[in-house]
């Protein structure tokens, strides 16, 4: 069997590709002699080069530039921002993520005066866990939801979700609720 270059990870042209992490697949070449292929499929077989050497039998030349340019990369974003909207884009979305963190830094420095209005007493540590448990439930599906329907409308979504969260857990009358609406702010914090 022959090592082709085509089943290689494209990358500089360095020679062989030898050494820790670099794998290539053996693929049989149409020339072996274990293998045929019929009349009409040899009339469309592209015509190849023989790269062999008699110290390498069986390994192409990696570094011939016979076999033409290597495949292009081509990015699966559909839309590259200007530098202007960049320059807009990056602070707004550090702003978002700035809001989050003030809303967790504010949560742990108020939990322990809620705690005693609301009589939470060893639950304490709940408000936080509940948080915790929604933030982590649901950012695979936020993933997968902004890839449906777009990273900008999930991240408006998952703001609303936040402020609403945060805004009901203010008017919290019991524990309960308590845990509840910050587990419904985890929810909007885990999806930014």
């Amino acid at each position: 069997m022959a090592l082709r270059n085509d089943t290689l990870q494209y990358g500089p042209a360095r020679g062989p590709a030898t050494g820790p992490g670099i794998e290539m697949a053996e693929r049989p070449s149409p020339t072996d002699e274990n293998q045929s292929i019929g009349p009409e499929a040899q009339e469309h077989q592209p015509a190849q080069e023989n790269h062999t050497t008699p110290s390498s039998p069986h390994v192409d030349n990696l570094t011939s530039n016979n076999a033409g340019p290597p495949p292009q990369f081509t990015d699966q974003q559909s839309q590259v921002l200007p530098h202007s909207r960049l320059m807009v884009v990056f602070p707004v979305l550090a702003l978002v993520q700035f809001t989050a963190y003030l809303d967790q830094t504010s949560i742990s420095a108020a939990v322990p005066a809620i705690g005693d209005a609301l009589g939470l007493g060893a639950s304490i540590p709940w408000v936080a866990t509940s948080y915790l448990l929604a933030t982590t439930a649901v950012q695979l599906a936020n993933g997968r939801l902004s890839d449906i329907f777009g990273r900008k409308r999930s991240l408006i979504t998952s703001l609303v979700v936040l402020a609403l969260g945060n805004l009901v857990t203010g008017f919290a009358r019991t524990p309960g609720m308590l845990f509840a609406f910050r587990a419904v702010s985890g929810l909007g914090g885990g999806a930014m």
